[in-house]
């Protein structure tokens, strides 16, 4: 008898529905997703950027006023590039499965484009990475923020600009600026190419990005499309001086 019983209360242990999650767990769910999201979209926005206008984006604070003691007021803007001139904004807002009307998220957009708007910067973007958030966005915001704000769709780490073409960039169209250091180091018939800043800014015929000239990163054989400038051609970046020269290398002669 007792061993029925048991099994009995098993049994109602089995069958019994699974508890709900409190409300308060459900809320930093969301949270926390939401906050990945963001940083991912700033992540791919960077990388973007960087590609596009050729030098290294970073979170920054800029003056957008005065306070009324005469002060500087300042924002942190979410991307902005070294020389200051080109100033990004992220969101990732996105449309709620209910549909309901994203007042709080078009409030929140409007905000970024207000520090944009007070922003000394002759680019400034507002980079959004939902295509119905952007749809919307641009509906209500027309005739209601300044035309010095370019409001750009990033979609899978590229700019879709409504043509409904998306994709990664093609690589040769980051590396044309460079193309004639490609060249160059093709038909070189020497092991190691040491080359000035102004030798190289001779050979492609422009100046070098300020990030060529301050951070040794931008000179790394990996992680630019630039980079390919001189891989693709079986050369490497042995040393740099910075501001100064860079040495190349064929990539099979011994160190």
């Amino acid at each position: 008898m007792a061993r029925k019983e048991k099994q009995k209360d098993e049994d109602d242990l089995i069958r019994l529905p699974p508890m709900p999650k409190p409300e308060g767990e459900t809320e930093k769910a969301k949270m926390s997703s939401s906050f990945e999201r963001g940083r991912h979209a700033e992540e791919t926005a960077k990388k973007w950027l960087q590609e596009k206008f050729d030098t290294s984006f970073s979170e920054r604070k800029l003056q957008v006023g005065l306070k009324l003691d005469g002060k500087p007021a300042m924002h942190n803007f979410d991307l902005v590039s070294e020389d200051s001139q080109t100033v990004a904004e992220v969101k990732s807002h996105r449309l709620t499965r209910s549909g309901n009307s994203p007042s709080g998220k078009i409030s929140n957009a409007y905000e970024a484009c207000s520090m944009l708007e007070k922003v000394s910067a002759k680019k400034k973007l507002l980079v959004l990475t939902d295509p119905s958030f952007y749809g919307i966005f641009r509906r209500c915001s027309e005739g209601k923020i300044s035309r010095e704000i370019e409001i750009v769709l990033l979609v899978d780490g590229a700019e879709d600009k409504g043509n409904g073409v998306t994709g990664k960039k093609p690589p040769e169209l980051a590396r044309n600026k460079y193309q004639k250091l490609e060249e160059y180091l093709r038909n070189s018939s020497e092991q190691i190419e040491n080359l000035t800043y102004e030798d190289i800014e001779r050979i492609i015929g422009t100046k070098l990005p300020l990030s060529a000239y301050r951070h040794r990163a931008w000179w790394s054989n990996t992680g630019h499309p630039h980079a390919k400038t001189w891989s693709n051609v079986h050369w490497k970046v042995s040393s740099v001086d910075i501001g100064k020269s860079v040495t190349f290398t064929r990539k099979n002669e011994k160190m």
